[in-house]
């Protein structure tokens, strides 16, 4: 696999904003924990985290995307098979909640 860490050195988060993404991964791998969620989804986007809300819960669920030569559905399967392989990598600088919810959305 790639070396992202270079790309990932220009993102480093203060210690707040550490923080705060790690009680948001928390609490939405709580809500998804408890079958819900779509309080997770909400949850991401009332703090600005939509693209939380589009990668990762709407795949998880199995919306139905269009790729860009028009095919319909398959991306559930890829997006899974992509999920799952983030949620065991022990490398990842992710958080372990939000690994955690990745894994359980991937089935």
């Amino acid at each position: 696999s790639p070396d992202i860490s270079p790309v990932l050195d220009h993102y480093n988060l203060t210690d707040t904003e550490a923080r705060v993404e790690e009680r948001a991964s928390r609490e939405m791998w709580k809500l998804l924990l408890a079958g819900r969620a779509e309080d997770a989804e909400q949850l991401s986007r009332s703090i600005g985290q939509g693209w939380r809300a589009a990668s990762s819960f709407a795949a998880g669920r199995g919306v139905s995307w269009i790729s860009s030569d028009g095919t319909v559905g398959g991306s559930r399967a890829s997006w899974a098979k992509i999920a799952a392989k983030i949620a065991q990598d022990k490398d990842s600088p992710m958080s372990p909640y939000e690994k955690a919810a990745l894994g359980l959305l991937a089935g």
